[in-house]
């Protein structure tokens, strides 16, 4: 994973490589997760879909008329179903596919039921569909703490996706951690980061890799996504400015807000 930058002094490698860490197995991943969204009182906690300019961003990154038929898949959907029912609203001729771990994926159908939403039970390193979809959602769902396993998730979008399909996805990025912490002056929140593997320790003790703008570029470069923008989305609501005070510490100020990055990227065509 190294790519070759010319320079006036000669030819620099750039490793952009992230080393693995302290895996957890497939089925650890999965029964925490399972626990968070199923056993846990994970309706409770904030979700960035929540965000009312959120779900109207992504749906106008879609670029539909309303009618349009189309599909897209949602890999990594949780249970709170916010984004599938924003977006069967919106578009009359979209169809969705919702994967999660197995009890996640129950817990989403039992939870919302429309002709035009399915929930199916996939891992999001193997989807397992070749060519199928127009879109691809990740919504805060690619954040595997092991590099390797972020690369394969992305992989399996690109394969689902038809050619020229579009990838239109949220991603928390570690700048924003840095950002903040650097604005507090607050060594606690430094020293949940990891810069080195672009990592965050969140406050249930939980690693996830955040990128940073550069590498998520460059990742979605090497699995084959044709970047075509990326922006920074600020959470700004009360709702979030609530959560983000208990959850991050951060501290009761107006301009002090957790943002992230929206990506949209084209599946390249050779």
């Amino acid at each position: 994973m190294k790519q070759i930058l010319i320079a006036r002094s000669g030819v620099k490698l750039v490793d952009w490589s992230i080393q693995d860490k302290h895996p957890w197995s497939p089925d650890e991943r999965r029964r925490f997760w399972e626990a968070v969204h199923v056993r846990g009182d994970y309706e409770s906690i904030w979700s960035v879909t929540e965000e009312e300019h959120m779900l109207d961003q992504i749906a106008a990154a879609l670029k539909l008329s309303g009618s349009e038929v189309a599909r897209a898949l949602i890999p990594g959907a949780g249970t709170r179903t916010l984004l599938e029912r924003h977006l069967v609203d919106e578009f009359p001729g979209l169809s969705i596919v919702a994967t999660d771990f197995p009890e996640v994926a129950r817990k989403a159908s039992s939870t919302f039921q429309h002709p035009r939403v399915e929930y199916i039970a996939r891992d999001s390193t193997d989807l397992g569909w070749k060519d199928e979809f127009d879109f691809v959602l990740p919504v805060n769902s690619t954040v595997s703490e092991r590099h390797s396993e972020n690369i394969q998730m992305l992989d399996s979008m690109l394969e689902a996706l038809r050619p020229n399909g579009r990838l239109v996805g949220l991603f928390p990025t570690v700048i924003a951690t840095l950002d903040i912490a650097s604005v507090m002056r607050s060594q606690a929140q430094f020293k949940r980061v990891d810069l080195e593997r672009s990592s965050v320790c969140e406050s249930d003790g939980v690693e996830q890799i955040f990128y940073s703008p550069l590498r998520l570029r460059q990742l979605c470069r090497e699995v084959g996504f044709s970047l075509e923008r990326m922006e920074i989305v600020f959470f700004e609501s009360d709702r979030a400015r609530q959560e983000s005070s208990a959850h991050y510490s951060i501290d009761a100020d107006a301009d002090l807000v957790v943002y992230e990055l929206l990506v949209s990227a084209r599946r390249a065509v050779a």
